[in-house]
């Protein structure tokens, strides 16, 4: 018995160094792509986007900078699905360093900016769906349970 939770013990590790090589690997990949993309556009930001996001898992203050440089560029290009994206995501960070009231602000942002992105209905009450999700963890971990259940 003792045995075998060694071996989950270094399994757990192996994967975890693995998983983090991996994510390193995409963003090394995509600065990478970025320093390649000279022109300003949706192309650049969606790369600009993405890397944020793989960041918030590691290194939170470096994914809202990469995150607002990315918004500065979606408002730039009146690109309305990347507004929404970089404030969902923006809460997410703030949600990631411990403040919630700023995470909670952004969500509501996003949730306003969603109605300006044209997409279909099913995607709108998908990302609203997620938002709301994420709101309620913020609430819950702020201790308001009666806004987390009403946020979820």
């Amino acid at each position: 018995m003792r045995l075998s939770f060694v071996f989950f013990i270094v399994f757990c590790l192996i994967s975890d160094t693995l998983a983090q090589q991996s994510v390193t690997q995409a963003v090394d990949s995509l600065e990478l792509a970025l320093t390649k993309l000279t022109k300003q556009d949706t192309v650049r930001a969606e790369k600009m986007i993405a890397l944020g996001d793989l960041l918030q898992r590691t290194d939170a203050v470096r994914a809202m900078k990469v995150t607002n440089q990315a918004n500065t560029l979606c408002e730039k290009l009146q690109w309305q699905r990347g507004i929404f994206s970089c404030l969902r995501q923006k809460g997410t960070i703030y949600a990631t360093l411990g403040e919630f009231d700023k995470a909670i602000e952004m969500h509501l942002q996003s949730i306003n900016s969603l109605e300006k992105v044209d997409a279909p209905a099913q995607k709108k009450r998908a990302g609203l769906g997620t938002i709301y999700n994420n709101m309620a963890i913020c609430y819950t971990r702020m201790r308001m349970f009666d806004k987390s259940i009403a946020a979820n």
